[in-house]
């Protein structure tokens, strides 16, 4: 049963072709192979497709599609050896290029089922004309391999039937609750992290593994291509996220930054070259890309915790040193986690017969909102200051427990990522144990330290969270009251 997917790629053209050909995946290079001639290396085919693009109808130009990354996966009950595997996919190649369009095919063995990454120049060798990929192509890709398998004799996808079976109590209520695709998605991160060497391969392997991972602003979402349901990272838990993610994938703790992508300089398939904000493009720092994490816009750099970053003058000679947080002097410092520390819960009363009761009710909602917040607060003063009740004191002590606990969930999801590489299973338990208990004394403390800080603001400047509100409230009270009273001392005729 071959499964083919169908990518574009319109960057990183020689770090694609870097990654589908690594000697730990194609047994040492022997099952790597280009049409066009000899392979010799990502480099050398990078400017040979270039070429070709340059000659098409529009030229080379920025941001259009450079190649298309097929991958095509055997089922792993299919008799079939690595060298089989290569053939076959060579034939689907040429079947689906028509022989005019360069390409490398790169058989990879280092998982339970053999596939061929196969990358394919937009642009074909003899009249320079563009693969155009329309609704129904990869449907008649999938075509021609299933040909192909079924005369190798090898298991094919059988066609879905219509309509689709109805599905169990246990299916409806998974997807209800999204219990049992979560469960996948954390498995599946869990596994594909401790492989990967940067985002970039993380997100392929993912999509091998049938989830697609983008990234939407400061959060990731994880949809599951079976079902099509999407999760987003807070809803799998805090280690999820794109930070946990580069936690597992540099087996280290980092530091983010920002910036948006006019701040590039020059980019090159290892480093990215940025202007620090501030310094009118005359101060720069050299960013290995697979610390980079991009939607296209804005980037972020994830950089190791504690260490010296050089800084470059404008022609690239050496300017300064500074330590990785020292970067927050011409970055922006990242912003709280608004899910974590938004704890407040506005009770929404629909008591109250007439539209004056309703208000009325609805204004003692308000408060008591605000009477819970500031309540966890004193409690929350109380616990860390030791009975003395100063929210300075008690933000300080919290601040440096909340970086205890961080630093501690940090060190469990490298912890887990080396128990997944030496496949210690009783190891990979205890660590996910520890990273949920640590998930939840992290939640705890943020949520007290939100509730201190926002009450200790408001004390500070003596206005409450709805001024607005409260003037209106008491202005509806009277206003109300003095009707009642005209109304009982009112004679009767």
């Amino acid at each position: 049963m071959a499964v083919v997917k169908v990518k574009q790629i319109k960057a990183t053209l020689s770090k694609s072709l870097d990654y589908i050909s690594r000697d730990d995946k194609t047994d040492g290079g022997r099952l790597v192979t280009a049409n066009y001639g000899p392979w010799e290396g990502a480099e050398a085919t990078e400017t040979a497709m270039l070429d070709d693009l340059r000659q098409s109808g529009n030229g080379l130009k920025k941001g259009g599609v450079l190649a298309h990354h097929v991958i095509q996966s055997f089922d792993p009950n299919d008799p079939i050896t690595p060298e089989q595997a290569h053939e076959l996919g060579r034939q689907f190649a040429d079947e689906i290029t028509g022989g005019r369009h360069k390409y490398v095919i790169a058989t990879h063995v280092d998982r339970d089922h053999i596939h061929n990454h196969i990358i394919i120049c937009a642009t074909s060798e003899d009249d320079h004309r563009k693969i155009r990929i329309h609704k129904t192509t990869l449907g008649q890709w999938r075509k021609a391999s299933d040909e192909i398998c079924r005369r190798e004799r090898l298991n094919v996808l059988p066609e879905p039937d219509e309509p689709r079976h109805a599905r169990s109590l246990e299916e409806i209520y998974a997807a209800v609750h999204g219990t049992g695709i979560k469960e996948k998605l954390r498995t599946a991160i869990d596994l594909t992290a401790a492989k990967a060497h940067d985002f970039a391969e993380f997100q392929d392997l993912m999509d091998l593994m049938d989830v697609t991972v983008t990234i939407r602003g400061r959060h990731l979402t994880y949809t599951d291509q079976t079902s099509g349901l999407r999760v987003r990272d807070t809803k799998l838990g805090e280690t999820y996220d794109e930070e946990g993610i580069m936690l597992r994938l540099t087996r280290s703790v980092v530091t983010p930054i920002s910036f948006n992508h006019r701040l590039i300089a020059e980019r090159t398939d290892r480093n990215v070259t940025v202007w620090l904000p501030g310094t009118r493009r005359q101060r720069k720092i050299v960013i290995p890309m697979d610390r980079i994490v991009s939607d296209g816009t804005t980037w972020r750099a994830w950089l190791t915790d504690h260490r010296q970053i050089t800084i470059l003058d404008r022609r690239g000679r050496y300017a300064d040193t500074v330590w990785t947080h020292g970067l927050y002097h011409w970055f922006g410092r990242p912003a709280d986690r608004l899910e974590t520390l938004a704890d407040t819960r506005i009770i929404d009363v629909a008591a109250g017969r007439t539209a004056g009761q309703r208000r009325y009710y609805a204004a003692q909602g308000r408060r008591l909102d605000r009477l819970r917040e500031e309540t966890r607060a004193l409690n929350a003063a109380l616990r860390w200051t030791g009975q003395t009740g100063r929210a300075d004191t008690a933000v300080a002590a919290l601040r440096e427990r909340l970086d205890e606990e961080r630093a501690g969930l940090a060190a469990s999801i490298i912890a887990l990522a080396d128990a997944i590489d030496h496949g210690d299973a009783d190891l990979q338990i205890e660590r996910r144990e520890d990273i949920a208990n640590r998930e939840t004394r992290v939640t705890n403390l943020e949520q007290d330290l939100n509730a201190i800080t926002r009450t200790h603001k408001r004390i500070d400047h003596d206005t409450p969270d709805h001024p607005a509100h409260d003037h209106e409230d008491r202005e509806r009270e009277d206003r109300e009251q003095r009707e009642r009273q005209h109304r009982n001392t009112r004679p009767r005729r």
